[in-house]
């Protein structure tokens, strides 16, 4: 699963003509968690273009009454996108987006507790992530979630969590976005080299107000106070 992640790119490598005006008026940061706003590519279908947009992370389901549903949203199983209520909307009508990352945060159980790795791609690139999103508009302004997409863990990352988002690479991130559900097939399908980087960092981590580069460093002290940045770890709930 994917509960925060670091959206700070300083480098767009081959996707900087595909994210023209990229963050789009959007904040970036290293600790980016669940109901913050995130930079979204998404297909603009009524104009037939892509568009770049701030969307909340978390999806609310357009028949949804509340803004905060009751239930975790920030993550959707790839294996029953179409059958869950929270998403079968949005599923059906093919409201697929892609979510720019520089990596992301998964926690493993270690001797001092709950320890943070940062995974990210050994070429220095963004990870582009595989998104769904909706339209709520129960309220006066309209508000657009989205939910990244998850998968089981391959190759080394299942040392370190079962689930893992599902990434898109060049050859298939328009035809995930023209295309949509059509193109689900080929994306739970693809097979990538081993070529994630992952490495313990910080628990600075933890607290979500934390920020800074300093947070995807490796970590290295062997004096560390685990106790320090008690976190609640309230966004790290299995995925809907």
């Amino acid at each position: 699963m994917c509960g925060r992640f670091a959206n700070q790119i300083d480098n767009l490598g081959p996707w900087e003509e595909m994210l023209t005006g990229w963050p789009y008026d959007c904040h970036t940061g290293y600790n980016i968690a669940p109901t913050n706003n995130i930079p979204v590519l998404i297909y603009d279908r009524q104009n037939k273009k892509f568009s770049g947009q701030s969307m909340h992370w978390g999806l609310v389901p357009s028949w949804s009454k509340e803004a905060n549903p009751k239930f975790s949203t920030f993550n959707a199983r790839i294996e029953s996108l179409a059958e869950k209520p929270a998403y079968r909307t949005a599923w059906k009508q093919s409201r697929t987006c892609l979510i720019p990352i520089r990596g992301y945060y998964e926690w493993k159980n270690d001797n001092t507790g709950k320890q943070p790795y940062f995974i990210s791609l050994e070429v220095n690139q963004p990870i582009m992530l595989a998104g769904i999103w909706d339209i709520w508009t129960n309220q006066p302004k309209p508000l657009y979630p989205c939910s990244i997409i998850t998968r089981s863990a391959k190759n080394n990352l299942s040392n370190i969590h079962s689930r893992m988002p599902v990434r898109v690479d060049q050859d298939h991130a328009l035809d995930w976005l023209i295309r949509g559900k059509d193109w689900l097939h080929i994306i739970s399908n693809l097979r990538y080299p081993d070529e994630f980087n992952y490495y313990p960092v910080s628990k600075k981590v933890n607290r979500p107000t934390n920020q800074g580069p300093d947070l995807i460093n490796p970590y290295q002290s062997t004096n560390y106070n685990s106790n320090e940045y008690s976190s609640s770890h309230n966004f790290m709930k299995d995925d809907c």
